[in-house]
């Protein structure tokens, strides 16, 4: 999106805690969007809190498997990432 659509800003605190092949993720913050113009559905001025938890195992030293969690202007995020590192 264009500058004169939509401003977006965030500062986030992040926590990493490593156990053997796990790590544990976890950040805090908050936010703020605006849009220039109106969006269906969706609030056009909005500051809110943000976070997220993260667990990533390593099962071979060639894979990674993340799972994750993230809460952001009222809305849910679930993500899983499979990475290969060959």
């Amino acid at each position: 999106m264009f500058r004169d659509v939509v401003d977006s800003y965030g500062a986030d605190l992040a926590a990493e805690q490593y156990f053997d092949k796990f790590t544990l993720s976890l950040t805090a913050g908050i936010g703020q969007i605006k849009y220039y113009n109106p969006v269906p559905f969706i609030e056009t001025e909005e500051t809110g809190f943000s976070s997220s938890l993260g667990l990533t195992v390593c099962p071979f030293a060639s894979l990674t498997v993340t799972g994750s969690f993230l809460r952001k202007f009222d809305n849910n995020l679930y993500q899983l990432i499979i990475e290969s590192m060959e």
